[in-house]
């Protein structure tokens, strides 16, 4: 599930936007030792129109616990996230994501193609990842479609197969929704 228009026009101005949805995982999730899983992500393209994940955020190989990994194949922009760094980069998060009930999750973007850029998870209200200073795009030189973000459930490796998640009343505002 992605949206275009909305993250895309926010991204093109620079504007801090909040991305929320609710998840029902009703199993948990174990990622084999070469595994992979792309939970949610932000997209952009490069002036070519070249697409790519920006950063992904996914689940760690067992403990149901989330990373959110700048660039994981290669794609991102080579200086980054942070100024002087380059190559993928992963953090971790050791709240564990709750199964057999319903979780709120909140992202805070402050998209930006220079170190000027921000990245806030919520998971249930608990911030898992606070990230500043920090690219979350490609540099804007006039591509129609800059950016964008998709709630996913893909992956490789995973356990059980298929592996089901249920999301509901994802919400694309300017400000944070309010959590019970």
């Amino acid at each position: 599930m992605s949206r275009y228009t909305e993250v895309n026009a926010l991204a093109k101005a620079g504007t801090t936007f909040y991305y929320s949805w609710w998840d029902f995982f009703p199993a948990a999730l174990s990622v084999g030792a070469n595994g992979w899983y792309n939970h949610w992500q932000i997209m952009s393209n490069d002036a070519s129109g070249g697409n790519a994940p920006i950063w992904v955020l996914g689940f760690n190989n067992s403990g149901m616990t989330m990373n959110l990994t700048w660039s994981p194949n290669g794609l991102a922009p080579a200086n980054g996230p942070h100024n002087g760094e380059s190559g993928s980069r992963a953090y971790t998060a050791p709240i564990a994501v709750p199964v057999g009930q319903w979780v709120f999750f909140e992202v805070m973007v402050t998209p930006r193609g220079d170190f000027t850029g921000a990245l806030k998870i919520w998971m249930n209200g608990q911030v898992l990842f606070d990230l500043s200073s920090i690219k979350t795009q490609f540099p804007f030189v006039n591509q129609s479609l800059l950016a964008y973000t998709a709630n996913n459930n893909y992956g490789a490796g995973l356990t059980p197969t298929p592996f089901v998640h249920y999301v509901d009343d994802v919400t694309v505002s300017l400000g944070r929704m309010p959590y019970p």
